[in-house]
């Protein structure tokens, strides 16, 4: 089951805002606020982009973070 909650509290605990997961994911920002706020459901390829956008850009922000580690 998709939960919107689970991607907005790792995004927000990642730093990454709306415009970042939404090119990230090739969604537009305000339809990730939309699906965060419940307005909207996505749809399934639509989820799984979001979801692969979120991670992409966590992976990115962990690799920057070893390399000065």
């Amino acid at each position: 089951m998709f939960d919107p909650k689970v991607l907005r509290k790792a995004r927000l605990a990642a730093g990454l805002g709306y415009r970042e997961v939404g090119d990230a994911a090739r969604l537009d920002q305000s339809t990730i606020a939309h699906y965060e706020a419940g307005r909207l459901r996505p749809s399934a390829h639509a989820a799984q982009r979001w979801r692969g956008g979120v991670q992409k850009l966590l992976a990115q922000r962990l690799e920057a973070i070893a390399q000065v580690v």
